[in-house]
This record gives C-alpha cells, sequence and structure tokens, in this order.
C-alpha cells in the first residue's frame, strides 16, 4: 500500500492538468516481465533472472517456503509528466537524492519515497525499476512474487500470530499520514489557512504556525496536533512569514526544503523581526546532515528534527520549547517586577538619606543656634553703640574724624559678624540640601571644614579637636552625601567621647585613592556591636536619640561611591574609622 500510493502521489505530482497516469497490474513470468519492459535487452537477461532467483531465495529461506510457481505480479504506474532526466536516473533510488535539489525548489517533496519503495519492494521479494524520457513522462514497475495459498497458510499461523501482536504495539504515524494524504489531498491548490476561522471555535491556549511545502507531510502535523493547538498553515516561507506577522504564533514548525523561500530565510526573517523574535523555531528536514543542521542553528532555529519523526517527539519537542517560552517570559515579567523595585526601594532610600540627615540637624540643632546667636548678639550690640555715636554726631558733641575713628572697628565687628552667621547658614544650606544625582571635581578638605562649622558648638569645651588635612587631589563625588558621612562618624565620636576627649581628623592621598580618617579616644565599641555596626536601625543609644541609621547610611553612600569603609575599635581605647574612595569613578559605573 505505501508503495503504491508513494509512486501514484509521485506520477501525479510531475504530471501537468491535462496529463494522464495510468496504474496496471498482470500476473507473468519475472524473466518475461523485465525483458519486455526492458524492449528486449537480451544481454542483461540472464544476469536478471539469476538476481531475481538469488534475491527470492534470499528473502523467503528465512521466513517462508519458496513459491511454486515463479509467477510474479507486476505493477506498472506509467504517466505523461515531465519526465526524468537520463543522468539523473542512475540516482532515482538514492536516498535524499531529488533531480532538483535547491532549497526552494517548484515541486515538493523530501527525496525519500523512491529509496523507501525499493527497500519495501526488495523485502517482499521483488523487484523495482523506471523507464523516462524527458518531457514525455516516466513508468515505474514493480514487481512481487505470487505466492500459492496452501503453503503461506500452513506456514505462517504463528507468523501471523507474532505480526498481529506487533501491530498493537507499532507507531501507527504513517497509517495517520497516509489517511491525512488521503483525506486533504484536494487541499493542494490552497495558500495558508487556518484548521477554523478564529470566530467559530473555542481558542485553544496556544497557536502554531506550520510551513510546510508537502501537502502530505502538513497534514500529517495538522492531524497530530490540531487536538491541542490552533493551527495556521502556509505552504512556503514567504507565507510563512506573512502568516507570523498577522498572527504572532507561539511557535513556528517549518520544513527547510520549500519553493519561494526556504525554512533557513524564513526562520532569520523571524528571529530578525522585534517582535518575534522570541518565538520558537523548529526546522524540519529529510537530511541528518551535521552541516545542515548547524546552518540551521545558525539561523536561530531553536530545533532540528529529521524526518522521518514519531509524532511523541515532535510533541514533546513542542511542549519542551513552550515550557521554556514560559520560563523565559516569567523571568522577564520577573525581571521587569525586580527593576520596578530596585526604583522603588531607590527612591525610598533617598528619602530615608535625606530623614537621616534632617534628624543629624534635629540633633544639631540646639548647638547650631547657639553658634548663630553669638555673632548675632555681637552684631547687635555694635549697632547699639554705632547708634549711640550717630546721636552724638548730630548733637555735634563729636567730630566727623572722632566719629569714624570710634565706629570703624564697630564695622568691622559687625562684617565679620553676619560673614559669620551667613557661613552657618551656608554650611547648614548644604549639609540639609537633597542631593542631586551629579557628579563633580570636590575639595573634601573644604567640605570637611564646612561640617567642623556645624559641630563647633558640640566640640568646645572639653572636646579637644586635631585637625590635619593633607594635600591632596579633588574627589568625584556628590559632596553632599559625604558631607553627611562625615557628619554621622563626627556625631558618633562625639557620643562616644561624652563631656571630654579627643578627636583626630585627617586626610592623606594614597594611590589613586583619597582616605579620611576620624579617630577618637573615646569608650570604643564591643565585638557583639561590631558584627552589627552597619545594619539598618541599629543602635546603642537611648530611645530618641537617635535612628540607627548612620552608619548604614553612611556605609551605602561610600559603597555608590565606589569606595570602602572601615573601622578598628577596642572597648575603653576608642574608635577610628577610614573612608578611602577613588579619586575618580569608574566611567561604566556611575554613583547609583
Amino acid at each position: 500500500e505505501r508503495v503504491i500510493l508513494n509512486l501514484v502521489f509521485n506520477s501525479l505530482k510531475f504530471t501537468e492538468a491535462g496529463g494522464k497516469v495510468k496504474i496496471g497490474v498482470r500476473l507473468q513470468e519475472q524473466l518475461e516481465a523485465r525483458l519486455e519492459a526492458n524492449d528486449g535487452l537480451e544481454a542483461r537477461g540472464s544476469k536478471l533472472e539469476a538476481k531475481a532467483k538469488t534475491k527470492t531465495e534470499e528473502v523467503f529461506t528465512s521466513s517462508l517456503e519458496p513459491p511454486a510457481s515463479s509467477q510474479f505480479l507486476e505493477f506498472r504506474i506509467e504517466d505523461t509528466g515531465i519526465g526524468i532526466a537520463s543522468d539523473y536516473l542512475p540516482k532515482i533510488f538514492e536516498r535524499f537524492s531529488q533531480a532538483d535539489t535547491s532549497s526552494t525548489r517548484k515541486h515538493e517533496g523530501t527525496g525519500i519515497g523512491m529509496a523507501l519503495a525499493k527497500d519495501f519492494v526488495e523485502l517482499h521479494g521483488g523487484e523495482i525499476w523506471v523507464q523516462s524520457e524527458l518531457r514525455k513522462g516516466t513508468t515505474v514497475f514493480f514487481t512481487l512474487p505470487h505466492l500459492t495459498s496452501v503453503p503461506l497458510a500452513a506456514k505462517t499461523d504463528q507468523r501471523v500470530e507474532s505480526i498481529e501482536v506487533g501491530e498493537k504495539k507499532r507507531d501507527t504515524d504513517w497509517t495517520k499520514a497516509l489517511h491525512a494524504r488521503a483525506l486533504y489531498e484536494e487541499e493542494r491548490t490552497g495558500a495558508w489557512v487556518q484548521e477554523k476561522p478564529v470566530t467559530e471555535t473555542v481558542l485553544k491556549e496556544r497557536t502554531l504556525l506550520l510551513v510546510e511545502d508537502n501537502i502530505d507531510m502538513l497534514n500529517f502535523l495538522s492531524f497530530q496536533l490540531q487536538d491541542d493547538y490552533n493551527l495556521v498553515k502556509a505552504r512556503n516561507g514567504v507565507e510563512g512569514v506573512e502568516a507570523a506577522k498577522l498572527y504572532k504564533p507561539d511557535l513556528v514548525i517549518s520544513d527547510v526544503m520549500m519553493p519561494i523561500k526556504d525554512g533557513y530565510q524564513l526562520c532569520r526573517e523571524i528571529k530578525e523581526n522585534p517582535r518575534l523574535t522570541h518565538v520558537p523555531v523548529i526546522l524540519l528536514t529529510a537530511k541528518a546532515d551535521l552541516s545542515m543542521k548547524i546552518e540551521g542553528l545558525e539561523f536561530g532555529a531553536d530545533e532540528y528534527l529529521t524526518k522521518p519523526f514519531s509524532s511523541e517527539e515532535l510533541k514533546a519537542r513542542i511542549k519542551s520549547l513552550l515550557s521554556s517560552r514560559d520560563l523565559e517570559r516569567e523571568i522577564q515579567h520577573r525581571n521587569e517586577d525586580l527593576e520596578k523595585a530596585m526604583r522603588e526601594l531607590k527612591e525610598a532610600e533617598v528619602q530615608l538619606v535625606q530623614s537621616a540627615k534632617m534628624a543629624s540637624v534635629g540633633q544639631l540643632a540646639a548647638g547650631i543656634a547657639h553658634e548663630m546667636n553669638n555673632p548675632l548678639a555681637f552684631v547687635s550690640s555694635s549697632l547699639h553703640t554705632l547708634e549711640r555715636f550717630v546721636k552724638k554726631l548730630e548733637g555735634g558733641e563729636v567730630d566727623s574724624h572722632e566719629f569714624l575713628e570710634e565706629t570703624s572697628p564697630l564695622f568691622q565687628r559687625i562684617t565679620l559678624g553676619v560673614k559669620r552667621t551667613k557661613g552657618i547658614i551656608d554650611d547648614l544650606k548644604n549639609f540639609a540640601r537633597k542631593d542631586v544625582e551629579s557628579l563633580k571635581d570636590e575639595d573634601l578638605n573644604m567640605g570637611i571644614r564646612s561640617v567642623l562649622t556645624l559641630l563647633e558648638n558640640r566640640i568646645s569645651g572639653k572636646v579637644k579637636l586635631n585637625l590635619q588635612l593633607g594635600e591632596i587631589p579633588k574627589v568625584e563625588c556628590v559632596m553632599g552625601q559625604l558631607n553627611q558621612v562625615l557628619m554621622n562618624l563626627m556625631l558618633n565620636a562625639l557620643d562616644a567621647l561624652g563631656d571630654q576627649g579627643e578627636i583626630w581628623v585627617s586626610t592623606v592621598s594614597k594611590g589613586g585613592n583619597v582616605e579620611i580618617h576620624v579617630k577618637d579616644n573615646g569608650v570604643g565599641i564591643s565585638k557583639e556591636v561590631q558584627e552589627r555596626i552597619f545594619e539598618p536601625f541599629f543602635t546603642t543609644k537611648d530611645v530618641g536619640k537617635g535612628t540607627g541609621l548612620g552608619l548604614s547610611i553612611s556605609h551605602k553612600i561610600v559603597e555608590n561611591h565606589h569606595g570602602a569603609i572601615e573601622f578598628a575599635s577596642e572597648a575603653g581605647r576608642g574608635t577610628e574609622f577610614v573612608v578611602r574612595l577613588p579619586v575618580k569613578q569608574p566611567v561604566c559605573h556611575p554613583v547609583g
């Protein structure tokens, strides 16, 4: 059945409209059949006869008794089609051999039909041969031994039983293919179509695009997949690309060798389309050649199946690719959620840093107010004195020379007081302002002095400050953030000292880095606390006296500047913090 179907469909395929296909069968002697078919090639007769007898004996000695007669059934399939070139005839039974070998050939086919027919015929003890003339037609002959019923029935009871058992276990893909071939043959002239219109069927979860120029293979694929997927079908690469753009399938299954545009071109265009690049592509081919597989994978194919293949393997590959695509989509969604969460976290972090900064300002409020009151009180006192001298000048009690001599020092004191107040306000504004995320080359020594100005009230008295600012290059940084780091370190040092003690603040340049050292001789940090010192909200201070965010935020700021913050401490002997910063930030890693 398979042999006849293959040969008949070949004749139909290569015979134009208006042509003829004849099918015949007759019973005769094998030698007579071959001589007649070959128009009296007597020179080959004895060889053919010997070959036929030898082959018959070889086939049947292992299974059935030799036939009682030498009669054979001769099948003849004759057409008036395009014919076969004489130089190709010797290759006609080779696997994957086709007269037109281009990937965009006009006539569909896999190149295994004739080879398969030859194998089946010879397995049955017969022979197959071809006569053809280009543009006039082709005739294919094959013979099968005609066996008598008595010895066959007597010898094959056990064999038939084993065949029946085997049939139950056998993969029935090829019979399904034949069924589909007969059922859908009239669709040969159709373009790409859906199995059912979208509006007339209950949509399944997935849509597959099938691109195949061989109607039998296309219908076989449809037969196997229609219960589980929505199907869109195309007959060549051009239709396939257009269908992919229109329907945006979840997966594409395509033959490699097709007319107009082959599977490689189809795969490349799908993978180059931004809206389709994620769609998995399975390429089908009859050639199990490694170079072809590599070529397909280079064009972006996700899987490569060699014909013939089992439906179970195809379904497993489809399921695997769709599952992988689902996983990729889930990962993409998770990444998008993660990016959103990171943006929100960054915004929250900025707000948290600002809140911590304002909390520091709150702790300093009393001291800052005192620092501002001193110069303002001095200005106020000087103004009162100046007012009295003005009245004396107006009353003629002093002349202009005496007036200028007495008031010049007052003007100087007023100017100094105003500058002092303005400096404190500027330092406070610089510290408390919301940071803009821009890098500039900044003078760290100047930033340190600004912070120390805000802390003068806390440092005065019994706390001694040792300031050793070295010659350092400007550092690429966000100055407001680093001022906050220094403020946090200084406040911690002052809290550790209590009413008296000593603090050392120094800067030094080392290689491509600048280091800021803040050291105190206070109570130090216990080993238990050291393990948690950079944890958010961890504090050893009394309630209301600290947020537990200072060192955590400082650590994050320094880390964002691609630097490091380290400390060394011993209980009862003090603590030293070292902030190490690169002079220049990495180009590809801006401060976050």
